[in-house]
């Protein structure tokens, strides 16, 4: 009887067993998506520094989708846009053999791309947690200058000055704090060497206007390393 039941017994967890391994392992299929507006900033370093040494402050969009579920790695993609310098000034006008002053303005410009992969580390105080991030992309800086009439029912003219695009990288660390189940804040600080490129910035004196306010500028050249600091909101979904 003793040997009868243990046989059973043994038989019965064999099977336990061998019906626990019939059944498939369904690993989870949902990623988590991202959306992230940040405000922020640049503050020029190096050769960069010398010619530009005031902060640039920008604005900040990306998207990042999770590479596998269950995992803490991200991809994705970002945009950026800020204004490094900026000038304006009335320019009289000879039109139609009157004199008009119009309003002229030069601005110079720049907008980012840049490929993020983001990993979020086993490290977590309280609700915050952290993240790391390398990154990829470029630069394009542009200027442009802007001409008002002074009657607001005419049309104005853009002008495209030069414009330039350099190739940069970095890495970078940041952190969450969450507001919801889904909408977090962001912060975030990063160093990003960028390769030399030419862009227009504001002259320091001796400004004088003739015809344009792009005279007002001066184009210099030199590579572009910055540390780049945002913040703001994640949208998780």
């Amino acid at each position: 009887m003793t040997v009868l039941c243990c046989w059973v017994a043994s038989g019965a967890a064999q099977e336990e067993v061998i019906n626990a391994g019939e059944v498939p392992y369904n690993e989870p299929s949902d990623k988590v998506s991202m959306i992230t507006f940040g405000l922020g900033g640049m503050t020029p370093q190096g050769a960069f520094s010398k010619k530009h040494p005031d902060p640039i402050f920008q604005l900040n969009l990306g998207y990042l989708r999770q590479i596998k579920p269950e995992k803490p790695l991200f991809s994705g993609i970002e945009l950026g846009y800020g204004i490094m310098d900026q000038y304006a000034a009335d320019i009289d006008f000879v039109v139609d053999g009157e004199t008009e002053s119009w309003d002229v303005t030069s601005t110079s410009q720049f907008l980012t791309l840049e490929l993020i992969g983001r990993y979020y580390l086993p490290l977590k105080i309280n609700k915050l947690e952290f993240f790391s991030e390398l990154n990829f992309g470029g630069n394009l800086f542009f200027t442009t200058t802007t001409f008002n009439p002074p009657d607001a029912d005419e049309s104005g003219d853009t002008e495209w000055e030069k414009s330039d695009f350099s190739l940069k990288y970095g890495v970078g660390l940041g952190c969450n704090f969450p507001v919801t189940d889904n909408i977090y804040v962001h912060g975030r600080f990063s160093y990003i060497a960028g390769l030399s490129t030419a862009f227009y910035i504001l002259k320091e004196e001796n400004i004088t206007i003739k015809e344009s306010t792009i005279e007002a500028f001066d184009l210099q050249k030199s590579t572009t390393d910055v540390l780049k600091w945002d913040i703001g909101v994640t949208f998780a979904f």
